[in-house]
């Protein structure tokens, strides 16, 4: 009888292991689904080995629960996915991109062995020694799912960064799975740019204006009748020689045009992808198509400061205005 159960308890064990994809290290999943791992259908994968992980954070005033997807297929070849949902405006996009990169992929492959390691009864803690108990509502949620066949494991946590912040127990936990969570979003990898925008040329000097803490930038013309705000208590311009930054640089014309071409480009997918009648995108801004923004402002014809400045600006034109 003793044989038999130990017998049991090897497959089960057997069972409930990751199976072996190079790099990753050897883990134990938290249970069986009832069925094949869901996403392999969705992201249109024929790999049916494959490890997913799933990440997603959201509240309940998300307007859709964009998540993020990454890939290890059993021949190690790896791939990232976003899905981009938003409701208000019957918006579900989902891009993808192959990590060809050895660094980028040694780097994620570290995140996912790190990952397995959280504590999971760690994460949703919300009473101290003391008594007192974490009381929130409606705060955010995030969730890494990690799925390979017909195994599966959820990390999860209800309001982590307030939980931290308070001081309860699990709080390293709960940051470990911030980080990771933050470590497997490729929204702004599959959906977003950043920009590099020579600000000041020989004809037209820049002027400066302390608003609300921030620098603001004035230009004519302006880019759209914009403004881009530098934060003065939490960053500073760094110094940057032209030489490094060059090739980068592009006019206030040229990313005005390509913020455009972003958009109108954006707004065709939407309406190819929408199953309205009349599809009606969204209002688009620069946050939207740019991660980071920076301006180059030169000091003189060997160099310049460095500011990463927000955006300001209107809701762009569409191809349907």
């Amino acid at each position: 009888m003793k044989i038999q159960l130990t017998l049991f308890f090897l497959l089960l064990c057997s069972f409930l292991q990751a199976q072996d994809i190079p790099g990753v290290e050897p883990f134990e999943f938290q249970k069986s689904q009832l069925r094949q791992n869901p996403y392999i259908e969705e992201l249109g994968l024929d790999d049916k080995n494959a490890l997913i992980i799933k990440t997603q954070a959201y509240s309940p005033w998300s307007l859709g629960k964009s998540s993020s997807y990454l890939v290890v297929l059993t021949n190690v070849k790896m791939f990232k996915y976003y899905r981009y949902i938003h409701t208000a405006y019957s918006e579900d996009v989902l891009k993808s991109s192959e990590i060809t990169d050895a660094a980028e992929k040694t780097k994620l492959l570290k995140l996912i062995n790190a990952t397995t390691q959280i504590k999971s009864g760690m994460l949703n803690i919300t009473k101290k020694d003391t008594g007192e108990e974490l009381v929130i509502f409606d705060a955010g949620t995030c969730s890494i799912e990690i799925h390979q066949g017909e195994l599966m494991s959820v990390l999860e946590s209800y309001a982590p960064h307030e939980a931290i912040e308070y001081g309860y127990p699990g709080a390293e936990e709960r940051q470990k799975l911030l980080d990771a969570a933050n470590g497997f979003n490729f929204y702004d990898d599959l959906f977003r740019e950043v920009i590099y925008i020579e600000f000041n040329d020989n004809t037209q000097n820049t002027s400066k204006e302390l608003k609300y803490n921030n620098i603001e930038f004035r230009e004519e013309p302006y880019i759209r009748e914009d403004k881009f705000e530098f934060d003065t208590l939490r960053k500073k311009p760094q110094e940057i020689k032209y030489i490094d930054i060059k090739d980068k640089l592009l006019s206030k014309t040229e990313a005005n045009k390509r913020l455009q071409y972003l958009c109108d480009k954006e707004t065709k997918e939407y309406i190819k992808n929408s199953q309205d009648k009349r599809p009606v995108p969204p209002p688009y801004y620069p946050e939207r198509f740019f991660s980071k923004v920076y301006l180059y402002v030169k000091t003189d014809d060997e160099k310049g400061l460095f500011y990463e400045v927000n955006w300001r600006c209107k809701a762009l034109k569409t191809p349907l205005d």
